[in-house]
This record gives structure tokens, C-alpha cells and sequence, in this order.
């Protein structure tokens, strides 16, 4: 049953076939309608699917470096970059989101406006609303740099 259930995911995304979600919307500026629960990535492009102006509700999982319009809730791999919304977890060794609303675990954590956790060697967000614990912290409208713990509102 959970094979039958994979495989039609997998299907949908393979194929192109994707379903819009209600009440999800991307912040960013080209306004992504289409959400598809996984997304899979060796290279951004071309060895992804599916392509980087899709928004993922559910899993993206990249093997190397995977960049995304939106997810929620995971985003997992080597490289993760979220060009929107990152909603839930990102975790790998670099990180990128322009809104983070949730938690990113990585040797490297970046983002715009981070709205959570960033856990890893070095942080950076522009605006922290949450707390930062690693070597390097750094809120740019905040305390500039912190090390250890820093914390923004």
C-alpha cells in the first residue's frame, strides 16, 4: 500500500501533474501556484523535478544542490536553497531561504528573514526573529555579531 501510494507521487511529479493548494501562497515575485508534495535533485538544472519555479508541500530531498520557489516542510540534502518560503526544516550542509519560517541545521544557515531557529557553525539573517546558537551569529539589524547564542526579536 505505501509503495502503491509512493509510486503515484512520484508519477505526478515525473509526469508534470500537479495540484494547487489552497491558501498557499509564495511571497516571492513570480507568485507559484503549482505545489507538488516531493521534488528530487542531483543538480538544480537540469537534474531536478521538478523545476525550480514549482513549490514543494511535502518533501525535497536533494542528493547535491536543490533550489525551489517554496517548501514545506522538509527541505534535505547537501545544498538547499529556497528562493521563497521555507516553511518547517531545512537541513544540510549549506542552507538558503529568503523567509524561514521554522528551523535551518547546517555548517552554514542564511536567510533574509529567519522567523525560528538556525543551529550550525555560522548563521546569518538579516532580520532574526528567534534564536541562533553556532560559532558565528550574525542578525544584520540586530546584534551584528554574536557568538555562541544570539537572540532577535
Amino acid at each position: 500500500r505505501k509503495l502503491g501510494v509512493m509510486a503515484v507521487a512520484l508519477a505526478m511529479v515525473g509526469t508534470g501533474m500537479a495540484a494547487t493548494v489552497a491558501g498557499k501562497e509564495a511571497r516571492d515575485t513570480k507568485d507559484s501556484a503549482v505545489w507538488l508534495p516531493i521534488g528530487l535533485s542531483l543538480i538544480s538544472y537540469p537534474m531536478q523535478v521538478p523545476s525550480v519555479e514549482h513549490s514543494i508541500y511535502g518533501v525535497m530531498l536533494n542528493a547535491g544542490y536543490g533550489k525551489m520557489d517554496n517548501v514545506y516542510p522538509l527541505d534535505a540534502g547537501l545544498f538547499n536553497q529556497v528562493l521563497g518560503n521555507m516553511g518547517g526544516i531545512q537541513a544540510g550542509i549549506s542552507n538558503l531561504a529568503e523567509d524561514l519560517y521554522g528551523f535551518q541545521l547546517g555548517v552554514v544557515n542564511i536567510s533574509t528573514e529567519a522567523r525560528g531557529f538556525q543551529i550550525g557553525l555560522v548563521n546569518v539573517a538579516d532580520h532574526l526573529h528567534g534564536l541562533q546558537v553556532g560559532l558565528v551569529n550574525v542578525n544584520k539589524a540586530g546584534t551584528v555579531f554574536f557568538p555562541v547564542i544570539n537572540l532577535g526579536f
